[in-house]
This record gives C-alpha cells, structure tokens and sequence, in this order.
C-alpha cells in the first residue's frame, strides 16, 4: 500500500511539475520593449572619436528612436541628431552586419516600403525602407547579437506583423 501512495505522489507531483513548465508565458510586450531598449543603450558605439547614443520609446505602433551621433576630436565635439519612427508591424527582417569596428544593427521594412520617417535636426522629414543602429563590439558578450533579434522579431510578432526568421 505504500508503494502504491509513493508512485502515486510520484506521478501527481510529476503531472504538476509539467503543467507548471507548460503554462510559462514569453515575455510580454512591455518587457520585450524594455529589455531591447536596455540593450540598444547599453550598446550603442562608443569609441575615442565617435559615440552613437539611442534612446528608444514605443507610441503606439511605432518604435521611436532619439539617435545622437557626436564626434570628437581636438577641434571640438560635432554632432548630429535625428528622430527615426519605425511602424513595428511592417518590420520584416533584422540582421547585424560586422564592420571593422562596430556592428551594424539593421532593421528593413517589408517590400521595401519607405515607411521609416526620419528627421534630422530639424530638417524635413525623409523617409527610408531601413535603418541601422551602430552598436559596439562588445555586443558579442552572451550571445547578445542572437538574443536581440530574437527579441525584435518577439516584438514584432507581439504587434502582430510576421518578420522574416533565419533558418541557419
């Protein structure tokens, strides 16, 4: 008889163990937001002369970039600053480009459509089919290049748009 209570915890315990694994959600729109909002900051390129800065919001159905490029040398810093609008749902394919000394984040619309508005310093708005982030090396660290795809095409898919996922 209590072999039978045992293998019968055994079992009810395992069962509850299963539906416990089975019932975690992915994360939510609000965390994926924040999550690649963070790691977009923290990887954005800074070198001797050259630092790229992103500030991301999310309104709506748009991912809102605060892009401030500064360059530095013994003249003075420069800069440039533009405000980049991307319709998350007609995000279609994200992929990192090596460079010799960052990596190019980029973000392309489906077919082409030049639906990215961009503004620079007040100059009249373009529009773009893609756009890229210029982050740092450093985005080797932890997988981080895959990591953050990954969570871009979440999002995309949480916005209900369907990207376009590397097989290999």
């Amino acid at each position: 008889m209590k072999k039978i209570l045992l293998l019968t915890g055994l079992v009810l315990i395992s069962c509850l163990n299963s539906i416990a694994q089975g019932t975690q959600s992915s994360p939510s729109k609000e965390e994926t937001q924040q999550w690649i909002s963070q790691k977009i900051l923290q990887f954005g390129l800074d070198l001797k002369d050259t630092k790229h800065t992103y500030k991301l919001t999310f309104m709506d159905d748009f991912l809102i970039i605060d892009h401030t490029t500064t360059m530095i040398s013994v003249n003075g810093n420069s800069g440039l600053h533009a405000i980049k609008m991307i319709p998350i749902k007609k995000i279609q394919s994200i992929y990192f480009s090596e460079k010799t000394s960052s990596y190019w984040l980029t973000i392309a619309l489906k077919n082409n459509e030049a639906a990215i508005s961009v503004t620079y310093d007040g100059l009249p708005k373009k529009m773009y089919s893609s756009t890229d982030f210029i982050l740092s090396k450093s985005i080797d660290s932890d997988n981080m290049k895959d990591r953050l795809s990954k969570a871009l095409n979440h999002l995309v898919e949480l916005y209900g748009g369907t990207p376009t996922k590397e097989v290999f």
